[in-house]
């Protein structure tokens, strides 16, 4: 079967990611696939070499209007998984335009009303309510979590024709019997952005430290808001307990001797980073913010904080440095995430539309 995918780019976050991970997985299957790229060449993630990748040059949605439309063209009387939400909208006016028989199925992964606010003026004016007039008429639509889903259903209109399918993770066997060695540290990994309030976990963390003053926070990733986060970490008294560890190619030790990993987000879709924390047996701890962290936390992996409550996170990382944690337990609860059963979700929704 041909499937083709449309996405902004393969450089960045999760979304890229995921879309690598489920492209090299169905070409596994002889299936022809290939990846439409609106920016210019490169990817951080492993793509399969059995996947044809072409790079349309384009930095923005607005300017990509005629490739996608050479695009859509090529492979009219085929479906196309779009990995963006104003792609998929532009695809959509194409279609319509030059009467193309193209079945759009859009994939979501983040709380649309939610990221919306914290976007521009121009964006919110513009992009929200032609997603509010014309985001229903679309094909198909991947939703990455459960809230996603209830976002997409009150807010626009989306009532039929969609699936909730969550982010896929390469489990592995080998580490799984390995002796687990815990040091003194906490976890984020992550984008410092402001979407990602990296402050409360900050702040929860200087509470935590009343009860645990030996402990490290160790912070994975870089971003605008580093410089801010640094200054707070100095304002209230705690840099020499937290460290900022940049960007970084391999986090897998970072996980597996952390002793657990915080999310503060004000929204997500279905956070990577946590999935990753316990495929490497360390629990997480997570505000319940919209959406994606009630998906995937439960009783042996984890804990689930009052969003917003920065009391509450810090006595969440209280209790779970204080429990005694089944760690091959907590790997176990990867199971429904596994590339190849997420794979097969995509393929079943994708062959149905």
């Amino acid at each position: 079967m041909n499937y083709y995918i449309i996405i902004n780019s393969l450089i960045g976050g999760g979304t890229e990611k995921v879309c690598c991970q489920i492209s090299s997985r169905l070409s596994q299957d002889k299936n022809d696939v290939t990846i439409f790229v609106l920016d210019d060449e490169g990817s951080s993630y492993e793509v399969s070499d059995k996947v044809k990748i072409v790079y349309l040059g384009k930095t923005s949605t607005l300017k990509s209007f005629w490739k996608l439309k050479k695009v859509l063209k090529d492979i009219n009387g085929h479906s196309v998984l779009i990995f963006n939400h104003e792609l998929s909208l532009v695809a959509l006016l194409i279609k319509k335009l030059f009467k193309y028989n193209v079945k759009i199925i859009s994939r979501i992964n983040n709380t649309l009303s939610v990221t919306i606010k914290h976007k521009s003026k121009k964006y919110q004016y513009v992009v929200s309510p032609l997603m509010k007039a014309f985001y229903r008429y679309i094909d198909g639509y991947i939703f990455q979590s459960t809230g996603i889903q209830k976002d997409m259903n009150d807010n626009y209109s989306v009532n039929e024709r969609y699936v909730v399918i969550n982010n896929p993770i390469e489990r592995f066997k080998s580490d799984v019997d390995k002796e687990v060695r815990k040091e003194n540290y906490i976890l984020y990994v992550g984008r410092l952005v402001k979407q990602k309030n990296v402050k409360d976990t900050i702040k929860a963390f200087s509470l935590f430290l009343n009860t645990f003053p030996d402990y490290k926070l160790v912070i994975v990733g870089d971003g605008p808001e580093k410089e801010s986060l640094m200054q707070l970490s100095r304002k209230i008294g705690i840099e020499s307990n937290v460290s900022f560890a940049g960007h970084q190619k391999n986090t897998k030790p970072y996980y597996e001797n952390a002793k657990l990993t915080v999310l503060s987000s004000l929204n997500e879709g279905l956070n990577n980073v946590l999935l990753e924390s316990i495929l490497y047996r360390t629990p997480i701890v997570s505000y319940d913010c919209p959406s994606g962290p009630r998906d995937i936390i439960n009783d042996h992996n984890g804990i689930l904080v009052e969003y917003l409550s920065v009391e509450k996170l810090a006595e969440a990382m209280s209790f779970c440095i204080n429990k005694s944690w089944n760690y091959n337990g907590i790997y176990h609860t990867t199971e429904k995430y596994s590339l190849e059963k997420i794979t097969s979700q995509y393929e079943k929704f994708i062959k149905s539309i």
